[in-house]
C-alpha cells in the first residue's frame, strides 16, 4: 500500500468519536451492534431463515458407531467495508489563527464533519432495520386502516405481543419512529396498562414500556435529513418512518458469529485528521477529513419483527 499524505489527529480523532449532536437522537448503534472487522473485505455468519437451529438429529450413539454429522445452519458470506468520509477546507489563515481565540477551526470542522457521518451511518441503518425485505417470512405485516395505532379501533398491546412472540429468537429490543411512538405512548390501551388508569390521561414512557413488554430497551429514532439537492429548498424528513421493529440485539453474539438480528462491520475506527492542501489560496491550506469504513448487514432475519405503517403516512 502507497505512504498516505494524510495525517490522523489523535486529538481530532478523539473530538471525533466522542461527538454528539444533542439535538438529534441517534439510536443506530444500540440498532445494529457495530464489530471490529481487521480487514476492509471480511466474512460473517448468515443465518438460514429454517428451523435447522431447533431441529434435534439423532444423538444416541452405540460405543463403536460413527457420531452423527450436521451441517452448521449459518452459511458464511463475503462482504467488504465503504468508506463513508467529507472533508471541509480551511485557508492558511484559518489554521493560523491566534492561540487564544475561542474557536478552533480544525475543531469545530471535525464536529461539524463527524455529525453528518454519523448521520449517513443512522440513515442507512435505518433503511435496512425499516424495510419489510430485511425480515423472514412470517415475521412482518402492515398494519392498515383501523388497524394502525392512530386509530382508537387498534389494539396495539396484542399486535405488539404477537409480533414479539412470532420469531425464532424472541426480541429484546423495540425500535419506533418518531410519529408512531407520539401514537402509541399515548394510546389508551397503553397508557391504562402502564399507568392503571383509566387511559385517558397520562404517556407511557420508554421504560414502562420495555417493562410491560418484557424487552431490553425501548428506542425511538429522532433524527431528521434533509433530502433535498444541495441548493434547492430543504426537504427535512424524519430518518426513521411510520414503522416499528422489533430486533434481537446480542453485541457478543456478533463479535464471535453468534445469532443476533444484525451488525455494522467496521474497519478500523472512527478516524479524523487533516491533509495539506498547496494549491489553496496563496499560501496553501488544509483539509480536514473524517470519516469511518463500516458495511451494515442483517444476519438473521428470522431474529426480528417488522410492523410496516403502523400509523397513517
Amino acid at each position: 500500500m502507497g505512504q498516505s499524505n494524510f495525517e490522523q489527529s489523535p486529538e481530532l480523532t478523539a473530538i471525533a468519536i466522542a461527538y454528539q449532536n444533542p439535538a438529534i437522537a441517534l439510536i443506530n448503534e444500540q440498532t445494529l451492534p457495530v464489530v471490529g472487522v481487521g480487514r476492509t473485505d471480511f466474512s460473517y455468519s448468515k443465518y438460514a431463515d429454517d428451523h435447522a437451529l431447533y431441529t434435534l438429529p439423532r444423538m444416541k450413539t452405540a460405543p463403536t458407531s460413527k457420531v452423527n454429522r450436521i451441517q452448521l445452519a449459518s452459511s458464511r458470506l463475503n462482504d467488504s467495508t465503504y468508506d463513508n468520509a467529507l472533508s471541509m477546507p480551511l485557508s492558511f489563515y484559518d489554521s493560523n489563527r491566534p492561540a487564544d481565540e475561542p474557536i478552533k477551526p480544525e475543531q469545530a470542522a471535525t464536529e461539524f464533519l463527524s455529525g453528518l457521518v454519523r448521520l449517513q451511518r443512522e440513515v442507512e441503518v435505518a433503511a435496512l432495520v425499516f424495510d419489510a425485505d430485511s425480515y423472514a417470512t412470517g415475521c412482518k405485516e402492515e398494519l392498515t386502516g383501523a388497524n394502525q395505532f392512530d386509530e382508537t379501533t387498534s389494539v396495539p398491546l396484542r399486535v405488539i405481543s404477537d409480533g414479539l412472540a412470532a420469531p425464532l429468537v424472541r426480541p429484546n429490543r423495540l425500535i419506533f419512529g418518531p410519529k408512531t411512538w407520539k401514537y402509541f405512548r399515548t394510546h389508551a390501551d397503553v397508557v391504562a396498562a402502564v399507568l392503571g388508569n383509566s387511559g385517558t390521561k397520562g404517556l407511557a414512557s420508554r421504560e414502562a414500556v420495555a417493562q410491560l413488554f418484557e424487552v431490553e430497551m425501548v428506542l425511538v429514532g429522532q433524527g431528521w435529513v434533509n433530502t433535498a439537492l444541495p441548493g434547492a429548498t430543504p426537504v427535512m424528513t424524519r430518518v426513521w418512518g411510520n414503522h416499528i421493529a422489533a430486533v434481537y440485539f446480542d453485541q457478543a453474539a456478533a463479535r464471535v458469529g453468534g445469532m443476533t438480528f444484525g451488525a455494522t462491520f467496521r474497519y478500523g475506527n472512527f478516524i479524523a485528521g487533516t491533509l495539506p492542501d498547496p494549491e489553496m489560496g496563496l499560501r496553501g491550506g488544509q483539509l480536514v477529513k473524517v470519516g469511518e469504513s463500516i458495511c451494515p448487514k442483517i444476519v438473521a432475519s428470522s431474529a426480528g419483527y417488522f410492523w410496516e405503517n403502523a400509523v397513517d403516512p
